[in-house]
């Protein structure tokens, strides 16, 4: 991340500024090669201090800079990787390229809204939704909360824990979209009185 955006130039250590320019230099086309070569001769715990000493004077910087990286990424669609590889059995491969076959064919419809921005705002419009159910059960609604709080970590949390590929690290949060959508849909569709008729732990 402090190479790809720009961040060592910044470093206070000008040794280290020049090894990683001296790599870039090279163009070797090798993903991560400046950042080995820095390692290769300051070691991952002198690296990891030089980037920690950054992110700490430029905290602000850093937030800003992750917040737009964010807003870029948004139109970025939530899709898994294809199969690619074949492992034993060629049954077992043909099978599964079957099933996720089909998978498509049911989940095309649904491709072009399931991206990122859509994560963001499902994220925050179920913590207006968890806020809503707190106040009228007036007790904490720990199913909403659950979700909440996996779909704020597993969303936003990505950009600042992965120093990139955010979709592939931030998939796992399909499933809990459609959980909550799922929700929303029994809410509107089950009248509220039949609900509330149902025994104390069978809502």
């Amino acid at each position: 991340m402090c190479v790809d955006r720009g961040y060592y130039k910044d470093f206070a250590d000008e040794d280290a500024r020049q090894i990683v320019e001296d790599a870039i230099a090279e163009d070797t086309g090798i993903d991560g090669y400046a950042v080995g070569k820095l390692l290769s001769v300051y070691g991952n715990a002198k690296g990891q201090k030089l980037a920690k000493d950054f992110f700490r004077a430029n905290a602000v910087r850093y937030i800003k800079d992750t917040c737009n990286v964010m807003w870029n990424y948004r139109a970025i669609e939530l899709s898994a990787y294809g199969l690619e590889l074949r492992y034993g059995d060629d049954r077992v491969y043909n099978l599964c390229l079957a099933i996720a076959q089909e998978g498509e064919l049911l989940v095309d419809p649904l491709e072009h809204w399931l991206t990122l921005h859509a994560a963001y705002i499902l994220s925050l419009l179920w913590g207006v939704v968890m806020v809503i159910a707190w106040v009228q059960q007036k007790r904490p609604p720990w199913l909403h909360m659950a979700l909440f709080a996996l779909l704020m970590c597993t969303t936003f949390l990505t950009f600042f824990i992965t120093c990139g590929e955010y979709m592939r690290t931030m998939i796992t949060v399909v499933p809990y979209m459609f959980i909550c959508m799922g929700m929303a849909v029994q809410r509107i569709i089950v009248p509220h009185g039949l609900v509330s008729a149902c025994p104390k732990g069978e809502k």
